[in-house]
């Protein structure tokens, strides 16, 4: 039995390299045990075959929701997707935002009166501005009404003639090209227009913080553009910290002074214009700003709400400075003062888009005051563009349709605080309070002849008191500003896969669940596959 096993051996022929290598490396791949299902499928014990291929499909099965798994896995990857946290952030003391408050009077009467005759008196460039201002606004009319009813003389007829025989042909004193009034505004020198604007410490009669003087705090602003006239700057500096509560905010009271206000028909409302915005960013008051009106206590309820973004390649493609947008400060010096924010630079890209088209703007886009920038550093300045001259007309009316600020490139802001507002309003002054308040403020009443109010007139009957009541009523105003909690709701969008390990992490996943492959598991795989090319190729 020995010889003959023997003979069977020597007798047996030998394997070839390559067929011995196959062999090798076939076991070697279906005996590993790192993919369960496979070695299953490969199993050489006394199962049955019907087994084994419940095995095989099963693996072959997974293998396919792998691949497709990894597939998706790659694809999104290069997508960036973002994760979105909400969190609520708490702080006892939270910075108080600017705030810029515009009067719908562009200018006081008696103010352009004023210039109006020195400028007569010196000869100087504006008379004509002057006189067509005083004829469009109303206010030459209702000098000269008020003089014919003290039996005065006037002199309009002698500083402005032209504008005179126009007045004098109307029943009235309305115009009708009285719309050209901001035009002619527009064409004044801004040291001249806020001249004859509204003044700060003529409006604002109370600013306090926490029951304290504003002073203490900062310096209030006064600003002009040819959009809004005199507009008011508070905490332009950031500086003052408050807790939240109505007792720990701000607040002002207002007289609008509306005996000397424009009355043409372009200026159809009564109250101010106000805007919150960060210290540092222009504030953009047609495009943020919320109407407030007279005899009435408005209250501002600020919620932060801090947003943060990813820069490109993630969907937000958020930036944080100017020089990443079109308007970069080598070209456009003037963007260098002001915090970079979307919808400022969506507003220079709308001015730079007419000005290229039309050669001119609106006036009343203008509240950057961009032309006077250009002026003062001399770079050559654009106009206003004139409601008569219909070629104008019609270049806005059709750039209006071709606008497209994809070429701006005005993403939004990586790090942006917003002020979420609540407001809230009640009558005020009251009617056993106005009395008080109208002497505090020395202001004054038609019905008394322009003279101010005293104590006196608390003796007069309720008829004689309700008309001055409503007078004074209607010239009056409060804001209060506060922050109802004490905690910020900040917004961050997160990576989905913040590096290298994310993606691996989700791969192994896909790896796992299907196949059960770990990573040394793949590494053995990946060992075997190689082993197995190298002997093929010995």
């Amino acid at each position: 039995m020995k010889n003959q096993s023997s003979l069977k051996l020597r007798n047996r022929k030998p394997l070839t390299n390559g067929h011995q290598a196959k062999t090798v490396a076939e076991k070697s791949v279906w005996d590993i045990n790192c993919v369960p299902g496979f070695s299953h499928a490969r199993d050489r014990s006394n199962i049955s075959q019907t087994r084994k291929n419940i095995w095989l499909c099963l693996s072959l099965l997974g293998l396919a929701l792998t691949v497709y798994q990894v597939k998706m896995v790659l694809s999104n990857y290069s997508k960036f997707p973002i994760n979105t946290r909400i969190k609520v952030e708490e702080a006892s003391l939270q910075y108080f935002p600017a705030i810029t408050i515009c009067p719908y009077n562009k200018i006081k009467c008696s103010y352009l009166q004023r210039d109006l005759e020195n400028c007569y008196s010196t000869n100087c460039s504006n008379l004509w501005n002057y006189c067509q201002l005083g004829l469009l606004s109303g206010c030459s009319y209702m000098k000269m009404e008020r003089e014919k009813q003290l039996n005065q003389s006037s002199n309009f007829h002698i500083t402005c003639p032209d504008q005179f025989l126009k007045l004098n042909n109307t029943e009235d004193g309305n115009i009708e090209d009285d719309s050209l009034f901001d035009e002619v505004y527009g064409q004044l020198q801004q040291t001249d227009r806020q001249r004859i604007g509204m003044e700060r410490k003529v409006m604002v009669k109370l600013c306090t913080i926490n029951h304290s003087p504003c002073s203490g705090y900062f310096d209030a602003q006064t600003i002009n553009t040819v959009s809004r006239g005199n507009c008011f700057g508070f905490n332009y500096n950031g500086s003052f910290q408050v807790r939240a509560g109505p007792e720990e905010g701000m607040s002002l009271e207002f007289f609008l002074v509306r005996n000397e206000s424009v009355w043409h028909s372009m200026n159809n409302k009564v109250g101010l214009r106000v805007v919150l915005h960060q210290p540092n960013e222009v504030p953009l008051i047609e495009e943020l700003g919320r109407d407030v009106f007279p005899g009435a206590a408005t209250s501002f309820s600020l919620q932060i709400r801090q947003n943060i973004r990813q820069p490109a390649p993630y969907p937000s493609k958020c930036i944080d400075s100017w020089n990443e947008t079109f308007f970069t400060t080598a070209k456009f010096p003037i963007v260098a003062n002001w915090k970079y924010s979307q919808v400022g630079c969506s507003r220079m890209c709308f001015l730079q888009h007419f000005m290229q088209n039309c050669d001119c703007i609106y006036h009343n886009q203008d509240d950057m005051n961009i032309k006077e920038y250009h002026q003062n550093q001399g770079i050559p300045p654009f106009e206003y563009c004139s409601m008569k001259n219909q070629t104008s007309v019609d270049c806005l009316g059709s750039s209006y349709n071709t606008y497209n600020s994809d070429k701006c490139r005005c993403q939004p802001n990586c790090n942006e605080t917003i002020y979420e507002i609540g407001t809230s309003a009640l009558t005020w002054p009251s009617e056993s309070g106005w009395f008080y308040k109208a002497i505090e403020f020395n202001m004054t009443s038609s019905y008394k002849d322009d003279q101010p109010i005293t104590s006196d007139d608390i003796e007069k009957s309720e008829t004689e008191l309700y008309p001055i009541y409503e007078e004074i009523k209607k010239n009056l105003l409060r804001l209060d500003f506060y922050f109802s909690s004490q905690s910020r709701i900040v917004i961050e969008e997160l990576p989905v896969y913040a590096d290298l390990f994310s993606l691996f992490a989700n791969l192994g996943g896909a790896l796992s669940l299907w196949m059960g492959i770990s990573f040394l598991a793949l590494i053995e795989v990946i060992e075997v596959v190689i082993d197995s090319v190298m002997k093929t190729v010995q």
